[in-house]
């Protein structure tokens, strides 16, 4: 026993002594993964910087080359993508100290706030340093690789003149957003000199769902300097005008009966094919257009109607005509070497992220609580572009932590799939925004997109909150509400309306006025 007790002493030192040592190793291997990682990430974000450069001087130039487009759009991507994981761990502290006040908040939080290390495998797969550090380098290596070989790219561009840019961050002015290559591609449809016979007209198709930003995609590129200045006329035509063209004409009984121009869907106009064609060839034989060069946009065409049949309207030489559709029928009768612009249903996530940085801090974050708040709300968005553009407006309108984090709430009792269509999204960014800035209690009864100045419940009074968002209440006590949730500024100038209904024991509380 005697022995033991000598014993202990020494091995409870050894112990500690061990202990110690161990602990200050594994503080200075993090210590130094922390400076090696910090410093990986400042050298990669100088390779984005680079590569940024290139990206936009390729977009800054008239490229009519499909290949050297194509090129770009590759450059492109390379960039979202390392954004993206520079963001992720720039961003990663301050998603671990948020994760812990929402531990501290309660569980509700935890629904959709991720742990900085799930984030972090939702890039590399794996959470740990090790792993973290090699997937930065990774990502280092892949923008050097693709850096290597910017220097012929930069020398093609040489041969193309540079055009006038639009620099703008404004989400309400319906900025265009990651549509590059499809309006260079449009921009190059609309400015080529055919070939064709003099009876046939250029046509070009964009097809795509609803909420995929066909319409911004033409006003822009149809307000582009090149353009203006190529065609002496440039007119719009959405289904709505169609038919109050056709009604105008005194097309009969069977096209007045469906004149209801409140919703712009061709689903919801049981217009006949031949009805809308003939129509359309009316409006081409209008002196203006039969005598100059000229560009007739048709939106929202009738699934039955096939972009071929416009190529023979009686339009002046050298005159174009686009034509969108959410259906695939409107491409039908064109060759296969025709262009055609299909827009897709979501982006990446980095290409979504990138954007949505951009347009929430004007450029670049300032506040690192704000940018790692931003991501997870970019994330949950699912690549929604109408819960881009109506959030980023609140958010700015409301530049504090505690409010993101509050939508950021909201999204958890709101879910956006990215299986969802465009009606279903904007039910629930409608909720969203009701919850976070109406000053009642209201229950969402219906959504509909309509023409500014056709819907006649909308009060005199509008009552505009933040956002931009507007609430009008009827004239009558039933409790009703409508509220604007955001209005288009292009073509064909919609509104996109909640009707709502207070909720029980809130009707004389003073609240709609």
């Amino acid at each position: 026993m005697k022995i033991v007790e000598e014993l202990l002493p020494a091995l409870a030192a050894d112990l500690t002594s061990r202990l110690v040592s161990l602990l200050i190793r594994a503080y200075r291997r993090r210590a130094t993964t922390g400076v090696v990682e910090d410093d990986n990430l400042e050298r990669l974000r100088l390779l984005l910087l680079e590569l940024h450069a290139a990206v936009d001087e390729g977009q800054g130039r008239h490229i009519t080359s499909q290949r050297l487009l194509l090129w770009l759009r590759e450059l492109t991507e390379s960039m979202y993508r390392g954004y993206y994981v520079l963001d992720t761990f720039r961003y990663r502290s301050v998603s671990i100290q948020a994760q812990q006040q929402d531990d501290a908040r309660g569980a509700a939080a935890k629904r959709l706030r991720t742990s900085a290390g799930a984030a972090v495998r939702l890039v590399l797969g794996s959470s740990r340093d090790d792993d973290s550090s090699r997937a930065i380098a990774r990502a280092h290596a892949h923008l050097q690789a693709v850096l290597q070989n910017v220097s012929p790219f930069l020398q093609m561009l040489g041969t193309y003149r540079r055009v006038p840019r639009r620099v703008s961050v404004d989400t309400e002015r319906c900025v265009l957003i990651g549509r590059h290559a499809e309006k260079q591609r449009i921009v190059a449809f609309l400015l080529k000199e055919d070939e064709a016979a003099a009876h046939v007209v250029g046509v070009l198709p964009i097809v795509g769902p609803r909420g995929t930003g066909k319409s911004i995609l033409i006003h822009d590129a149809s307000h582009d300097a090149r353009v203006r200045a190529h065609f002496a006329v440039i007119e719009h035509f959405g289904l709505d005008e169609v038919l109050l063209h056709l009604h105008a004409a005194g097309a009969g009984a069977a096209a007045t009966a469906t004149m209801d121009t409140s919703s712009r869907s061709s689903e919801d106009h049981p217009i006949s094919i031949r009805h809308y064609l003939d129509a359309v060839r009316s409006i081409a034989r209008q002196e203006r257009f039969a005598r100059n060069r000229s560009l007739l946009i048709l939106e929202d065409a009738p699934a039955e109607f096939a972009a071929a049949a416009a190529a023979f309207l009686p339009m002046a030489r050298g005159s174009k005509v686009v034509v969108t559709s959410e259906h695939d029928q409107t491409v039908a009768g064109l060759g296969k070497t025709e262009e055609v612009i299909r827009t897709k249903n979501k982006m990446s996530k980095e290409e979504y992220w990138y954007h949505f940085k951009a347009l929430a801090f004007r450029g670049e974050a300032d506040d690192p609580a704000l940018a790692a708040t931003a991501k997870e709300i970019a994330a949950a968005l699912n690549g929604s572009f109408l819960g881009m553009r109506v959030l980023i407006a609140l958010m700015r309108s409301n530049p504090r932590e505690s409010f993101w984090r509050a939508v950021l709430q909201r999204l958890v009792d709101h879910r956006i799939y990215a299986d969802m269509d465009y009606v279903q999204e904007f039910a629930q960014i409608g909720q969203i925004a009701l919850k976070l800035v109406l000053p009642m209690r209201l229950t969402l009864r219906s959504c509909s997109i309509t023409k500014q100045g056709s819907d006649p419940q909308l009060g005199p009074k509008l009552n505009r909150v933040a956002g931009g968002i507007a609430y009008s209440c009827r004239g009558d006590d039933s409790g009703y509400v409508d509220v604007i949730l955001c209005r288009s500024r292009i073509p064909p100038y919609e509104i996109y309306k909640l009707s709502c209904v207070m909720e029980k024991g809130m009707v004389h509380a003073g609240q709609c006025h």
